[in-house]
């Protein structure tokens, strides 16, 4: 037994064991990360993907520094590499502290958590622990067997998707483009694998071993293949050539003799099917949705204006992209159908990095990747016939590529640092070696980070416990809502959500929507006690509140809270005022979208007609100017928005209302023809241009417009209720009452609509317009 210890490099027992446990938990974290998706959150990917790494990769180190400290050694292999790869985390912490959305940054949350500090530290231990674990026996080969399993698996649940027997919701990786690049890659490090490693070696592993890994090693590269033919994106075909040549060319450079020229096939197929497919259409039907981005030029252009905005040292923290995009987006956007889209990140991971990490964080990195650059330059020009180097420098290189013409995430990030940590393994071979008897302060570092990551270890199942648990619950509640579900059931599965993260501002968006909703069922029951209205109307108000103190500088925070304060003006004093305060803090953050000037005009209408009401019993010359100038502002910020976007019928809807208010019926009735125009079968806008008709007497318009409602939606009772107005005005009682009889249909129990009926069957007949059904 000691022999056996010995050959593998322990002086005791514990210390293999430990060494063995680490590098157990270092390949199953190789091996889950790619495969891990879970369908009990509303994120199936990242979420999940960055526990499972973050778990694996603390107890692979725990078990290492535990080796170390009954060893009483510690041994490091060091490069330039290492140095920026610890600088690089440095860096995310201070561009973290610095951060506009801190618990975005820290951890991550909304997709973001591949850049989050949580996923980098994950990314820079896994890369030091896989340089110093894999570097003895060919340790290389074991892990990039173990990735080449994980990618088959990928390959073969996309290609079953693709033929219509896919056994999950999606795939593996996230976005079609994302899963087409990673299996590019593996198929570029599967050929690799088939060419340096040669059929005798494979033999060598008794039958078996070698058909499993020559038949996964095909699999990767045909799955790979029907992904990127059926998804046909140049990008991704340009990084699977530039793949395919450097495969050559290093296959090339160390080959012997003639008599393996044979094997020079495999790289050039590859080559030339890429090259075809590329300039010719998908021959498969494409099972896979459209994938958006800003263009290059938008995100280079964000990312200089947020360097130029006073964020150029830090940037604005890891995760917060779509901030800097709403903030610097152009108004020429609004011309598509992405005018309101709100992208997270950019065409280029290192553009969106540069924008959210800033210069500092995005030197320090391009220092990490021109570290391993060298690392890899000077193992090829030391080892010509070295088959890690062959193996790994052409998928490497793809993926250092890929971060400039391609965003990331967690799988195609965490393969990028696992390719790295396979280049220090091969690339360092000289350690340095302390003893602990003679470094006491070595000795006292080991033990203080061996404590150190104990504690963090333990932390971070309690965060993770609580997170993941917020996580399952607020999916319940998506879940729920999308299925038309109980209200109160989606309220409970979010305060429970919020209750285990109180960090989230989207658990605490979402909830102060579901109160608002609540409250709006409960007006409509005359039993409801004020109380409980009351209740749900504060919690509404302090969740929205509270998600834009979480995160300040998300628009949809600050909508959110405008949209609560604006439906509740009519029950609180002064609401109206804060609904205008929190557009004009949309309007700061998202200067180019109309949604939000739109929204800040609706906040001056519903003010207007506050001081409407005051009107009718205080007809002061104070209060009068106040109404104006209420509806002159809710004029302006509409057409500000009708500037942004001349088509947004939105906004034309309610610049109709301001033009109605000032007595311009004419000019309300043109801008609510045009949004008719632009929203043919909205049934709302029907509703006020046959209003409007109405009060201008066309009554034939009127009834026009008011039974095309009707007839686009049956149970719209003020289409209805005002429909009875016209036919009671035209003397069409029995049509009028025909109408209030179809209301009373699905509202038997309204006594406005009993009193209605009674007066229209007595034949009494009001010549005023009624006040409208509901709101």
């Amino acid at each position: 037994m000691n022999v056996f210890f010995r050959w593998f490099g322990a002086k005791h027992e514990l210390t293999f064991w430990y060494e063995r446990l680490s590098r157990f938990f270092l390949l199953a974290t190789v091996f889950l990360v790619p495969i891990t998706v879970f369908p009990w959150t509303v994120d199936t990917h990242e979420i999940n993907k960055q526990t499972i790494l973050l778990v694996g990769v603390i107890l692979s180190a725990l078990f290492w520094l535990g080796a170390r400290l009954v060893e009483k050694r510690f041994s490091w292999r060091i490069s330039m590499a290492c140095i920026f790869a610890l600088l690089f985390l440095g860096s995310t912490v201070l561009a973290s502290v610095f951060s506009l959305a801190p618990y975005t940054s820290w951890i991550g949350s909304s997709g973001q958590e591949y850049t989050s500090f949580f996923s980098i530290f994950g990314y820079v231990v896994f890369f030091l622990l896989t340089g110093r674990l894999l570097g003895e026996r060919n340790g290389f080969k074991a892990v990039l067997q173990v990735g080449l399993s994980a990618a088959s698996i990928v390959g073969l649940l996309a290609v079953l998707e693709i033929f219509g027997l896919g056994l999950l919701n999606g795939n593996l990786i996230g976005t079609p483009s994302a899963l087409g690049l990673y299996l590019a890659v593996w198929a570029i490090t599967a050929s690799a694998f088939l060419l340096f490693f040669r059929a005798d070696e494979f033999r060598s592993r008794r039958g078996f071993a070698g058909f499993y890994w020559r038949a996964s090693s095909w699999l990767i590269i045909l799955s790979a293949l029907v992904v990127l033919s059926v998804i046909d994106y140049f990008v991704l075909w340009i990084v699977f050539i530039a793949g395919a040549i450097l495969l050559l060319i290093l296959f090339l450079r160390q080959l012997k003799d003639a008599t393996n020229m044979r094997l020079v096939a495999l790289p050039v197929g590859l080559l030339g099917i890429a090259l075809v497919l590329l300039f010719f259409p998908a021959v498969l039907p494409s099972v896979y949705p459209g994938e958006i981005a800003p263009s290059y030029s938008a995100s280079a252009r964000i990312a200089r204006q947020t360097l130029e905005g006073g964020l150029w040292l830090f940037g604005s923290g890891p995760g917060t992209f779509v901030a800097q995009y709403d903030l610097y987006k152009s108004p020429v956007i609004n011309q598509t159908a992405l005018w309101d889209t709100h992208f997270d990140r950019s065409a280029s991971h290192i553009l969106t990095q540069l924008a959210t990490f800033g210069i500092f964080g995005t030197l320090v990195y391009l220092g990490f990747i021109l570290g391993i650059v060298i690392l890899l330059g000077r193992v090829l020009l030391a080892d010509k016939s070295s088959a890690a180097a062959g193996i790994v420098a052409a998928p490497w290189l793809m993926l250092a590529l890929s971060q400039w013409v391609y965003s990331s995430n967690l799988t195609l990030l965490f393969t990028f640092w696992l390719f790295s940590g396979v280049i220090l393994a091969i690339g360092v071979v000289k350690e340095r070696t302390i003893d602990f008897s003679a470094a006491p302060k070595i000795a006292f570092a080991t033990i203080s980070a061996f404590v150190l990551l104990s504690v963090g270890f333990v932390t971070l199942l309690f965060i993770s416990f609580s997170r993941y648990g917020a996580e399952v619950a607020f999916a319940r509640a998506v879940a729920t809502d999308q299925s038309g579900g109980s209200i109160d059931v989606v309220i409970a599965d979010l305060e429970t959500a919020t209750h285990l993260n109180k960090l989230s501002d989207v658990y605490a968006r979402n909830l102060a929507n579901a109160y608002l909703l609540k409250t709006a069922e409960l007006l409509k029951e005359e039993t409801t006690a004020p109380a409980l209205i009351s209740e749900y109307i504060s919690g509404s108000i302090l969740e929205a509140k509270r998600a834009t103190e979480l995160a300040p500088y998300y628009v949809v925070n600050w909508a959110l809270l405008g949209d609560v304060y604006r439906e509740f003006a009519p029950l609180i004093l002064e609401a109206d005022f804060f609904a205008v305060e929190a557009y004009k803090k949309t309007i700061e953050l998202s200067p180019t979208n109309p949604l939000y000037p739109t929204a800040l005009g609706r906040a001056y209408l519903v003010q207007a007609d506050n001081f409407s009401v005051l009107l009718a019993s205080d007809d002061s010359e104070k209060i009068r100017a106040e109404y104006n100038l209420a509806l002159k502002s809710a004029g302006e910020q509409l057409e500000t928005a009708l500037i942004l976007k001349p088509d947004y019928a939105p906004a034309k809807y309610y610049l109709s209302l301001v033009y109605q208010r000032q007595g311009n019926i004419t000019e309300a009735i043109l801008k609510m023809q045009a949004t008719k125009e632009a929203a043919p079968y909205d049934v709302g806008v029907k509703l006020q241009l046959g209003l409007l008709y109405l009060q201008q007497g066309r009554i034939q318009s009127a009834q026009d417009e008011l039974e095309e409602a009707v007839v686009l939606a049956p149970n719209f009772a003020n289409a209805r209720w005002y429909l009875a107005s016209v036919y009671e005005q035209q003397g069409k009682i029995e049509q009028a009452i025909e109408q209030i009889e179809q209301i009373l249909h699905y509202d038997s129990t309204n006594s406005s609509v009993i009193q209605r009926l009674e007066k229209l069957q007595a034949g009494l007949v009001e010549e005023e317009v009624p006040e409208p059904l509901e709101e």
